[in-house]
Formats: structure tokens, C-alpha cells, sequence
């Protein structure tokens, strides 16, 4: 499971803007 959310985590990002939000919060890198 790990391993599929790897490659799902930049379409996920793209696909659902809510997700970017909590994830520009944990990760201050990506923003």
C-alpha cells in the first residue's frame, strides 16, 4: 500500500486541491 501511495500522491495532489493544502502544511519544502 505504501508503495501506491508514492506514484498517487502527485496525481492525488493534481486531482484534489484539498489534499495540496494539508500537504504545502507538512511538507513547507514543496511549496
Amino acid at each position: 500500500m505504501p508503495t501506491q501511495w508514492l506514484p498517487l500522491f502527485p496525481l492525488n495532489a493534481v486531482l484534489f486541491p484539498h489534499m495540496a493544502l494539508p500537504l504545502h502544511v507538512f511538507e513547507p519544502r514543496y511549496r
